[in-house]
């Protein structure tokens, strides 16, 4: 077979990933209703639904107006790993999770969801793995209150995705929307969510984490929220090695296969991959969506790893897109452990367990913000740090790149963002809001990148 141009092998990514987003990928969100209708029990004050009422709504608007006035602290919003109050990006009202207990005469709670959610998503978006809800807090929003586009908190190793469900209540408003997820219709979610609030049903739905959302300003009334952390183990597969595929896989699969037999065989081929990750969770069992289905194909034929993605540019060109190597990669993780105070009680003791990165004159604290946050080279100090990344942190600039998001565009995410920069690349979109506070170093998101070569041996 002859070796593919870079016009073919760019046509052979698109048409691979649209075959698997249409017939392979896990889905980017799931939602249904529940007939079960809660009871939530705060130190304070009980919300409890009559079921019998002739209202439209299964919880008084008296009630929740006395609860979000008395009985609710403001919502915090994180921001890097700093939690603060800015009412200009979220404003709402809460219950944290330990302090308020749900549950049901009616029937058991926690079962319908583990049954009628946690067995769905597992089926839907994260097959071949067990997956697990934990309550996280109590949600009103009354008039005027939103949440600018953000993404939720990531806060173990093992989470993954988000669970909402709101309960029956009479409010105007407060649309919910995904961002750039596939599929999701927000016109039509939110009129699908009315009407089952009507019949007095709860709505629900569950989203990778990562997902970029908001909640439109409450027009009138309260909008009462159950939030939930999805958590999973084990991790599925969906292809065999020696199975038949699809003719689009199989042309990629070809074409790679070309390429790395060839005298260019040694450079790399990277995917930006579609989601973003943390430090502590850039490993196969923990990728998502179309992420974790090319991780499935493709490494059954050639090696593959989890990497972090950079960007450079040097002095009037153009910016150049690469990883940074692995044994980099390890020491940035124990930069991060020392920074959130998990690792190593002394610099030094730091020091002595780095085998790649030469610190030099940089602080941890300094060298982990200037390799995660883009910055501009306007200072001697920046610059040099920055060009000790380009020179010693890097491998050689890749020039089959090619991105897993929407649309599988050939552009990288970031570009315009990212130059003068050299630097991870972050996601710039919602200005690093994050959920509900701020979060450790290792749990902040990065973008990643799954880097492809030939598998050493003879397959």
């Amino acid at each position: 077979m002859k070796q593919m141009t870079k016009e073919e092998s760019w046509n052979a990514v698109g048409d691979a990933v649209r075959y698997l987003k249409e017939h392979e990928s896990p889905k980017g969100f799931i939602s249904g209703t529940l007939d079960l209708i809660p009871t939530v029990k705060t130190p304070a004050r009980t919300l409890e639904p009559d079921c019998m009422t002739h209202l439209e709504a299964s919880f008084s608007s008296a009630a929740l107006e006395e609860f979000y006035k008395a009985h609710a602290s403001q919502s915090p919003v994180g921001k890097g790993n700093e939690t603060m109050t800015d009412l200009e990006v979220r404003k709402s009202r809460e219950v944290p999770g330990d302090q308020a207990m749900v549950g049901s005469l009616a029937g058991n709670w926690t079962r319908v969801i583990e049954e009628r959610i946690c067995r769905k998503v597992e089926e839907e978006m994260s097959p071949g793995t067990r997956v697990q809800a934990d309550f996280y807090k109590l949600l009103v929003y009354g008039e005027g209150d939103f949440f600018k586009d953000h993404k939720d908190t990531q806060r173990s190793d093992d989470q993954f995705a988000s669970l909402l469900v709101f309960l029956p209540t009479k409010y105007t408003g407060g649309d919910f929307l995904l961002h750039e997820v596939d599929d999701f219709d927000g016109e039509a979610f939110n009129k699908e969510t009315q009407e089952a609030l009507g019949r007095k049903q709860c709505r629900w739905i569950a989203f990778y984490s990562d997902a970029v959302h908001s909640v439109e300003p409450i027009l009138s009334g309260y909008r009462l929220v159950l939030a939930y952390n999805l958590r999973r183990q084990g991790a599925g597969g969906r292809f065999k090695r020696d199975a038949p595929l699809a003719r689009p896989l199989q042309r990629l699969v070809d074409g790679m296969r070309e390429h790395f037999g060839s005298p260019q065989g040694d450079e790399p081929w990277v995917f930006q991959l579609q989601h973003k990750y943390t430090l502590s969770s850039m490993t196969p069992e923990h990728l998502k969506g179309i992420d974790s289905t090319v991780y499935q194909l493709l490494s059954q034929h050639f090696d593959c790893d989890i990497r972090l993605l950079s960007a450079y540019e040097s002095e009037g060109g153009n910016p150049s897109f690469s990883v940074i190597d692995k044994t980099a990669l390890e020491d940035l993780k124990k930069i991060a452990s020392f920074c959130d105070g998990s690792e190593y009680d002394e610099y030094e003791e730091l020091l002595g367990n780095l085998t790649y990165i030469d610190s030099g004159e940089f602080e941890p604290e300094e060298m982990f913000s200037f390799l995660t946050t883009p910055h501009e080279n306007d200072d001697e100090h920046t610059r040099r740090f920055l060009n000790y990344v380009h020179r010693e942190l890097r491998e050689p600039a890749s020039t089959r790149i090619y991105q897993l998001g929407p649309g599988c565009q050939e552009s990288i995410l970031g570009i315009e963002e990212a130059r003068g920069y050299n630097a991870i690349l972050r996601d710039p979109g919602n200005e690093g809001w994050v959920g509900n506070e701020g979060v450790s170093w290792r749990f902040q998101y990065i973008s990643a990148a799954l880097r492809v070569s030939a598998r050493k041996g003879k397959e």
